[in-house]
C-alpha cells in the first residue's frame, strides 16, 4: 500500500469540491489541515462570540436587579418595581441562553475537527485501485 497526498488525486484536488465515496460526502477542504485555522481559535471566537452576547444581557440584570432589589429592601415589598425584577429576569434568561449556546457550539467544533482529522487519516492511508488509477477505493 503506497501513500499518497491528497493533492495526487484528481478528484480531490480542488479545495471545496466534493467526492462521493460509498454514498458519503466528503469536504475536501477537510483534507487540507495545514491550511485551517487552528482549533484554538475556532473555540476562541466561538466561546468569545457568545461570551459577549452573554455579557450584554448581564449588564441590564445587574441594573435592573440592583433597583429592583434597591426598592424592596428600603420599602419591604415588590409592587412599584415589579417590572425591573421581570426585566431582570428575562436578561438573565437570555444571558444563561447565549451562554449554553456557546458552550454546545464549543463542542460541535471539536467534534467537526475531529471528524476531519479522521476523514484526513482516512484518505491518507487508504488503499489506491489494482489499475493503478489514481482513484481511492473507500466504501
Amino acid at each position: 500500500m503506497e501513500n499518497r497526498p491528497a493533492s495526487a488525486y484528481p478528484d480531490l484536488a480542488k479545495a471545496g469540491d466534493c467526492a462521493r465515496g460509498g454514498g458519503i460526502r466528503l469536504r475536501t477542504d477537510a483534507y487540507a489541515l495545514p491550511l485551517q485555522p487552528s482549533t484554538f481559535t475556532i473555540l476562541c471566537c466561538t466561546t468569545r462570540f457568545f461570551g459577549l452576547l452573554a455579557l450584554i444581557f448581564l449588564i441590564p440584570t445587574a441594573v435592573f436587579g440592583m433597583m429592583f432589589l434597591i426598592h424592596y429592601l428600603r420599602v419591604g415589598y415588590f409592587s412599584g418595581y415589579l417590572f425591573a425584577g421581570l426585566i431582570a429576569a428575562f436578561c438573565l434568561l437570555i444571558a444563561v441562553l447565549m451562554f449554553s449556546f456557546g458552550v454546545a457550539m464549543e463542542s460541535m467544533v471539536r467534534i467537526n475537527r475531529n471528524e476531519n482529522r479522521i476523514l484526513y487519516q482516512q484518505r491518507k492511508l487508504a488503499p489506491v485501485s489494482p489499475e493503478g488509477e489514481k482513484r481511492i477505493i473507500l466504501k
